[in-house]
This record gives structure tokens, C-alpha cells and sequence, in this order.
């Protein structure tokens, strides 16, 4: 089961979490903290969990460069700082912005450190992350439906004394005056045979078709 921790800026704090998180974890997705500025200390805790040195990465800072002139800003040297990763990880680039991204295999652990804006974290996850990570995990098929007139509990009660034999795992989410139910199984054969069983319990009270 996955985490979610929420962290300040302090990287006592950062260090504290990531050593929390691969204490339970085997797979670590770090966002924020890795711009130019003092309070951007995420590469800097990251290299005291891993005990390595953070190194300087000359390709990166021309690409800061080449940016930053485009635009006609400055450059400053507190740039230098988002060229700083962990010996052994491998850069992933930001197509839009200053603060690359990096990925780090550790103990058989796999740790990623993104940017914090969602627009770059958002793409660069998608990039990059998903395609690393997607092998390990099983497909899921799963089928959606809207009730109404029957409550939360006792549409739950009825649909999981139904199909205790099946392998699935069943979502609800009241949304009123509608309840939404979830059903996902790891192979369609699963799922369609759950869909028959479940079909006459909730049929008195579909607002829509399957989705």
C-alpha cells in the first residue's frame, strides 16, 4: 500500500521522510525542492540518505544557459545548484523549465526525484516514471456505475456477500444524491463473471449503463 507524506522545506525533515518511506517502500517519487534557491534541499537529503556526493552536470548547465539567454534573463550562479545529482543517477530532463529531474536505483530500491510545478511534474512523470515503472504492475479492468435509492451500506452488503469466490475489489463514493460503484479485477473473465452476478442486485437501482 502507498504513502503520501507532505514535507517542509527543512532538510532534516526531507531526510527523515525519505528514510521512512524505503524503510516500507521499494519504489520512492519525490517532488519539489529543486530549484535555485536555499529552500530547495531536496538533492542535498536525498545524497545523505544514499551517503554519495552530489556532482556537477556540465551538460545540464548548458541546457540552464541556452534557456535562460532565449529568454533574455539573467544567469545567475544559484542556477549552478539544479546541476547538482546524486553520483550514479541518471538525469531525466524538464522540457520545460530549469530543474531537471533524476532517477536513482538504490538496494534494489528505485527512488525519483521530480520538480514540483505540477504542468512539469505532471509531463515528466508521465515521460519518464510510468515508463519504468509500468512493467510491475498487474493490468486492471475495472467497470463503473451510478445508484440511486439504496445507501452505501447496504448496497456494499448485498454485492459482497454476492461473489465472495471472485477476486475483485469494489469503490464506493457517494456523491449525492447518486453513489458511484467501483468493480476492478486483474483479468476481464473475472470481471464479466462479477458483472452478471452483481447485475441483478443493483439493477432496481442503475442510473446508467456500465462505464
Amino acid at each position: 500500500m502507498g504513502e503520501h507524506l507532505i514535507v517542509a522545506d527543512n532538510e532534516t525533515g526531507i531526510l527523515k521522510a525519505i528514510t521512512y518511506q524505503l524503510q516500507n517502500h521499494n519504489i520512492l517519487i519525490i517532488t519539489g525542492g529543486l530549484g535555485p534557491t536555499s529552500d530547495d534541499l531536496t538533492r542535498f537529503a536525498l545524497a545523505k540518505y544514499l551517503q554519495t556526493p552530489l556532482l556537477f552536470n556540465e551538460e545540464w548547465w548548458r541546457n540552464i544557459c541556452q534557456r535562460l539567454q532565449k529568454r533574455h534573463l539573467k544567469i545567475h550562479e544559484n542556477n549552478r545548484q539544479q546541476c547538482l545529482f546524486p553520483e550514479g543517477g541518471i538525469l531525466l530532463p524538464n522540457e520545460y523549465g530549469t530543474a531537471a529531474g533524476c532517477f536513482v536505483e538504490h538496494k534494489q530500491q528505485q527512488i525519483f526525484m521530480l520538480p514540483g510545478p505540477p504542468k512539469k511534474c505532471l509531463a515528466m512523470f508521465s515521460e519518464y516514471v510510468l515508463l519504468r515503472l509500468t512493467h510491475l504492475f498487474q493490468p486492471h479492468y475495472r467497470l463503473k456505475w451510478l445508484l440511486a435509492g439504496v445507501s452505501e451500506s447496504e448496497i456494499a452488503a448485498k454485492i459482497e456477500a454476492a461473489i465472495p469466490h471472485l477476486n475483485c475489489h469494489f469503490g464506493y463514493r457517494l456523491n449525492y444524491p447518486d453513489l458511484e460503484f467501483k468493480l476492478s479485477a486483474c483479468d476481464a473473465a473475472t470481471l464479466e463473471q462479477a458483472k452478471k452476478e452483481i447485475l441483478p442486485i443493483v439493477q432496481d437501482y442503475l442510473v446508467n449503463d456500465a462505464l
